[in-house]
């Protein structure tokens, strides 16, 4: 299967990953247009990839920014968990904070950076599936303010 030939299996055989959200100081959220060659490409979703053997959702997702987009995050909390129905991956989604705020993205894997807001988000028909349900998750984590 194409899907799983790059990415390190885990022993319940299935792919784990974890995405970040993450605003700049506008209140906007970062995501990504996934680049031609690589999976589900064209496609916008928050970026994040596969955690490797040995590695925490943790690490996973603040290399992950780096690799992809060039900025620095810290993570917060873990605010999603969601196993695909129709694919062996399953994936961890955090929040975070950017620790810098001028992206590169690494072509090979970023076509384009995006920053939006949640209905930006939710209306474009480019935003890959079930981002709808890491965004509610998002929203109930988020801080109040008084």
């Amino acid at each position: 299967m194409a899907f799983m030939s790059k990415r390190p299996v885990q022993a319940d055989g299935r792919v784990h990953g974890c995405i970040v959200a993450a605003q700049n100081q506008d209140g906007k959220w970062l995501l990504i247009r996934r680049a031609k060659g690589v999976a589900m490409a064209g496609g916008i979703c928050f970026p994040g990839g596969a955690i490797e053997h040995g590695e925490t959702h943790e690490q996973a997702g603040i290399r992950e920014i780096r690799e992809e987009t060039g900025l620095v995050v810290t993570l917060d909390k873990e605010v999603w968990h969601f196993e695909y129905p129709d694919r062996p991956l399953t994936l961890w989604g955090w929040l975070g904070q950017l620790q810098t705020f001028n992206p590169a993205p690494d072509p090979n894997e970023v076509s384009e950076i995006l920053w939006l807001n949640f209905d930006e988000i939710t209306s474009n028909p480019d935003v890959l599936p079930y981002t709808d349900l890491f965004i509610e998750q998002i929203k109930a984590n988020l801080p109040t303010t008084v």
